[in-house]
């Protein structure tokens, strides 16, 4: 038996963005049980260089209602639902998991000179819109995409159209939970937040009513690098135009991202009676209740006639004339 033992030594390139950016050795024992038969070389020196290097390509899309094909209309009526894609493709082939790390949404194309914005995404892939409208991250059909059906709405008081300002990521779909890539939807029939690739880990999506922090400190510095690296890109969505329906039908609008300027509104059915016709009908029925009530009247007075012999005639007179004006007036009723 021959025990031997090398050293690997990694020194990198010079340049930013490595995920190892400092030079380190790692010792490699050897052991051979067959002493006799291969003779190791001492003395020798081996080096060499491996590098690798790919471009990642983000992209987004407005797509149909079944995700089959690319939208061909970028107009949504209040309330109904914007269905978005993000994918990325690499030209390298280490299978990548794309997430949405948080989605701002704002009157104007460029955010940092927006004068309001709300919040779709936040918080490393906490889908809070869905805690007030109809919006979640739907299954996915690969890796490299993510779906999301977003409902439709509008900025009170702001006659323009929506952008929206997102911050997509790739990562290791190895990685079933982190804290900083993720994607959860919030059910509201439930109360509770879901994890979009792994139900039964829901529970790490409990942080997106706090704050969602890397587990540890190599992480974060993971992250920087990464991002460094081009594995974080912004990408923007629009203009999307918003119209109001002619009646509305449960569609809210938003002020900013801590007030909410109109509730949802229940749709009604609209009336089918014009105003003015209403308004003659009203009073038709208003002139047949005094007529009517006229007539009870006349009716109460005959029988007290009936019952007084001294004023016949007079009663029988007056009955006459009441029973001709209560006549003339149902014909003007009818």
């Amino acid at each position: 038996m021959v025990e031997y033992f090398t050293d690997l030594v990694y020194r990198p390139s010079t340049g930013t963005g490595r995920r190892y950016a400092a030079a380190f050795t790692e010792r490699i024992n050897c052991t051979d049980y067959e002493a006799g038969r291969l003779a190791p070389m001492y003395g020798s020196s081996v080096t060499g260089h491996l590098s690798a290097s790919g471009v990642l390509m983000f992209t987004v899309t407005l797509m149909n209602v079944d995700f089959s094909a690319p939208s061909d209309s970028k107009v949504f009526f209040l309330g109904s639902q914007i269905h978005i894609e993000f994918s990325a493709q690499s030209s390298f082939h280490q299978p990548l998991q794309i997430f949405v790390d948080e989605c701002t949404a704002t009157p104007t194309p460029e955010l940092s000179k927006s004068p309001r914005n709300y919040s779709i995404i936040a918080n490393h892939g906490c889908l809070v819109d869905g805690k007030v409208a109809n919006s979640q991250f739907l299954p996915r059909r690969t890796p490299e995409a993510l779906q999301l059906s977003l409902q439709a709405f509008d900025f009170v008081g702001v006659d323009s159209d929506i952008y929206l300002h997102c911050q997509v990521l790739v990562w290791d779909p190895k990685v079933l939970m982190d804290p900083t890539r993720k994607a959860c939807s919030f059910h509201r029939d439930t109360n509770r937040w879901e994890l979009l690739d792994s139900p039964s880990l829901s529970s790490g999506c409990s942080c997106c009513d706090s704050l969602c922090q890397a587990t540890t400190s190599r992480h974060k510095r993971d992250l920087e690098g990464s991002a460094r690296e081009g594995l974080v890109h912004a990408v923007v969505v629009g203009p999307l135009k918003v119209q109001k329906p002619a009646a509305k039908t449960g569609s809210y609008e938003w002020d900013s991202n801590s007030s909410l300027a109109a509730q949802s509104v229940s749709g009604g059915k609209p009336s089918v009676m014009p105003p003015p016709v209403g308004a003659l009908l009203l009073e038709v029925a208003l002139i047949a209740v005094v007529s009517l009530g006229f007539c009870l009247y006349n009716g109460h007075h005959k029988r007290l006639c009936s019952r007084t012999r001294g004023a016949a005639d007079s009663c029988t007179e007056g009955l006459v004339t009441a029973e001709q004006e209560c006549t003339s007036i149902n014909a003007d009723v009818e």
